[in-house]
């Protein structure tokens, strides 16, 4: 038997109701617990369901003149190629709210081998495509590369569709390369 004395009721006298240890506060705390648990769950959904980013800033007007001309980068921009997509002033009416811009690094006249994604662009547009870009796991962005730049009315990542308004980079340019400017002039 425990330490605890047992008082025995006397005859006509109704015993004491039996009570769990601590019975009310541990339903108490076991709330508390709940509605702090669903109160966490809820602000991670909240936190997740945030807008995207906006788009990148334009680079400053010594980046915008478009006689420019691509310039090394250095320090962590070595491992990208940056520059500006326009849109020539014919094609303004042709750029809707859904639009998205695909900016593509190719090696030669081969598939993509890096793209970044502007969803409803500004133009000018200032772009970056690095590491991160990169499609094929392992590989680096390294070496020579052409680019394209095209603007999406469906917003699909595969094959241009009619309406897509198209454009390039003349030449080839190195890794770490800025000022990469690109003109949409074509429409497809």
């Amino acid at each position: 038997m425990s330490g605890r004395m047992c008082r025995l009721a006397s005859p006509g006298e109704t015993p004491p109701p039996a009570r769990a240890p601590g019975g009310v506060r541990t339903v108490l705390l076991s709330m508390v617990g709940l509605v702090a648990l669903a109160a966490l769950a809820i602000g991670i959904l909240i936190a997740s369901l945030e807008p995207p980013a906006p788009p990148r800033p334009v680079p400053e007007a010594a980046d915008r003149s478009p006689a420019a001309s691509p310039r090394e980068a250095s320090g962590a921009e070595a491992s990208s190629i940056t520059g500006i997509v326009r849109l020539a002033p014919e094609l303004r009416d042709r750029v809707g709210t859904g639009n998205v811009l695909f900016v593509i690094a190719r090696r030669g006249s081969g598939p993509p081998f890096a793209v970044t994604r502007v969803v409803a662009p500004r133009f000018p547009a200032a772009y970056r495509i690095g590491p991160e870009d990169v499609m094929t796991p392992g590989a680096s962005l390294q070496g020579e590369f052409t680019l394209s730049a095209r603007l999406s009315q469906t917003g699909s990542a595969g094959p241009p569709q009619p309406g897509d308004l198209e454009g390039e980079h003349p030449g080839t340019v190195d890794v770490g390369t800025r000022g990469v400017d690109i003109l949409l002039a074509r429409v497809r």
